[in-house]
């Protein structure tokens, strides 16, 4: 795939690295500037163009995904809708200071697109043996302390998501060691218990947010083994592990192309933010914050359309009913007349009452499909 480069945030470096190194993947137009600009001007990619202004990349002939690296919101979100509306792929580094707004609205874009949109965020740079790692106890990382900086803030949110790619639970977010202004201490501990997106109990990760911690260092224990590996997180890695730099690229091109896959991973963002959100409510508070998800099953779904049927039934039995005396009224209709209008008013009624009727005896033919 031929991928493109606009925006000013050095940890697009991380993937940009993977692009080069890659055989199947090239690079073409870029518009760097700022601090991605700088940290690439000793290391410019090789076949890589400049191109003066963000449209020159969106209309490159040779241009098949965009890589959004700004660092302000409003800017990212409007280089991703219009790479979006240009029919091209665009993987998003993500801006600072993000909220669970920015992940609605690209969830908005995606719904939208004929093409694929990804988020790069800590998950995604997992070696292989941590993304298929299994964890059954209680395990720890170490990451720099919470302050106000966006860049320590941005750092939490790819580890909180790398946390939920290894299969730890995220659904209780407690933080411990908040001083009495309601601040963070040097030495604070983000404790992420209870269950993951899935519903299931999963064992909890405990964030070590503090200048002595082993900054992205993952230690515990599997089934089989202990655990003590470096994960990457961008802000704190700066040059990408040999064969997470080889599988990146490939990841996120087979990611893009599967319309499916890629709502799974805006899903999985989403949730990332609110655990972030849930991070500073817990702060706030000084106690447990649990995370919700409302998510769309099909018999959400089904309930509630059917509530919106029936507020619409009633609204008609109303109405029908005014309209039935007054024409019955003024107009002095036929007798089967009358009688064909009063069977039209209540038939909706009746059918509507008939569907519920359905309800058990699906609950009955899915018994039977689980005992067989």
């Amino acid at each position: 795939m031929r991928f493109s480069v606009i925006g000013d945030l050095p940890d697009a470096a991380l993937f940009i690295k993977s692009i080069v190194d890659s055989s199947e993947h090239t690079l073409g137009a870029v518009h760097l500037h700022g601090a991605l600009e700088d940290y690439l001007q000793p290391r410019f990619p090789p076949n890589a163009r400049r191109v003066s202004t963000p449209e020159d990349v969106l209309i490159a002939a040779d241009t098949d995904a965009v890589i959004v690296a700004e660092s302000q919101h409003d800017d990212s979100m409007r280089l991703v809708r219009q790479a979006s509306q240009a029919d091209c792929h665009v993987v998003v580094i993500p801006p600072q200071e993000l909220s669970t707004a920015y992940s609605y609205e690209i969830h908005l874009l995606l719904d939208e697109s004929r093409c694929g949109i990804v988020v790069l965020t800590g998950g995604w740079y997992l070696p292989a043996e941590l993304a298929a790692w299994t964890p059954v106890i209680d395990c720890q990382l170490g990451l720099p302390s919470i302050s106000g900086d966006p860049a320590t803030a941005n750092t939490l949110m790819h580890a909180i998501d790398a946390s939920a790619a290894m299969g730890f639970a995220n659904s209780q977010v407690t933080v411990l060691g908040i001083n009495n202004d309601r601040l963070p201490d040097d030495n604070c501990r983000i404790v992420l218990a209870g269950c993951g997106a899935d519903g299931r109990t999963r064992p909890a990760m405990t964030l070590n947010c503090s200048h002595a911690a082993d900054h992205g260092c993952v230690q515990g224990r599997s089934s089989e083994q202990s655990i003590n590996e470096r994960i990457v997180l961008p802000g704190l890695t700066d040059v990408l592990p040999g064969d997470v730099a080889m599988s990146l690229s490939t990841i996120v091109v087979q990611r893009l192309t599967d319309a499916a896959a890629c709502q799974i991973a805006m899903e999985q963002f989403s949730r990332t933010l609110q655990v972030v959100s849930a991070v500073d409510k817990s702060i706030r508070r000084r106690r447990t914050v649990d995370v919700y998800v409302d998510e769309l099953t099909e018999r959400s779904v089904f309930k509630t359309q059917m509530t919106a049927i029936g507020c619409g039934l009633l609204t008609w039995l109303m109405l029908g009913m005014i309209g039935y005396l007054l024409i019955g009224q003024l107009l002095k209709p036929a007798a089967i007349v009358m009688q064909v209008m009063r069977a039209l008013w209540i038939a909706p009624v009746v059918i509507f009452l008939l569907t519920q009727f359905l309800l058990p005896i699906a609950r009955g033919r899915q018994r039977d499909d689980a005992s067989s």
